[in-house]
């Protein structure tokens, strides 16, 4: 399940599927995946504490983006508190840019 970051910061959606009924729902959902080039709209949920619906989120965006993240104590902390607070893993992948700024998928 494929959105993008204005998408979670605006409805902040499951993105789950809810047609499959398994007892073990968690294990069996395929995984979120948010395209956030500057993680922008991922850091408001850092910023507000905000509870994400979302679970277990791959975000993509720009290597630099990534870096900024890793590198800053600051960042690695808030990401380690929203996924406490969320029970949930949020995974950074960082992806090439195009000249024009958005993410090469």
């Amino acid at each position: 399940i494929l959105v993008g970051g204005r998408t979670l910061s605006t409805d902040n959606p499951r993105l789950s599927n809810r047609l499959w009924n398994f007892p073990t729902m968690d294990a069996s959902q395929p995984r979120p995946i948010v395209l956030d080039t500057h993680l922008r709209h991922i850091r408001q949920y850092w910023e507000n504490e905000s509870i994400l619906k979302a679970k277990n989120l791959i975000v993509c965006c720009s290597h630099e983006a990534a870096e900024l993240c890793y590198s800053s104590s600051k960042d690695q902390d808030m990401l380690l508190q929203l996924q406490a607070t969320n029970d949930s893993t949020i995974t950074i992948l960082p992806c090439d840019t195009c000249p024009n700024g958005r993410l090469e998928l």
